[in-house]
């Protein structure tokens, strides 16, 4: 069974995005609190640029401008 997030051959997942919150391999994937947003104040702002990067990579919305 293949592994869900896609790791490089060291084992790290390489982060992309506004805040570094999406997998760089598989744009679908966000980790919001995790990394440079693992603070209380982070992950929210952080999950917030999730939701509106995620709505541009599914054509759900225009595209992020922040």
């Amino acid at each position: 069974m293949e592994a869900v997030l896609p790791r490089e051959e060291t084992g790290g997942i390489i982060m992309s995005g506004r805040l570094a919150a999406m997998v760089a391999k598989e744009p679908r994937i966000h980790l919001p609190g995790y990394g440079p947003s693992a603070s209380t104040i982070g992950a929210n702002r952080a999950g917030a640029v999730a939701a509106r990067e995620l709505m541009v990579t599914l054509g759900l919305g225009e595209r992020a401008s922040n």
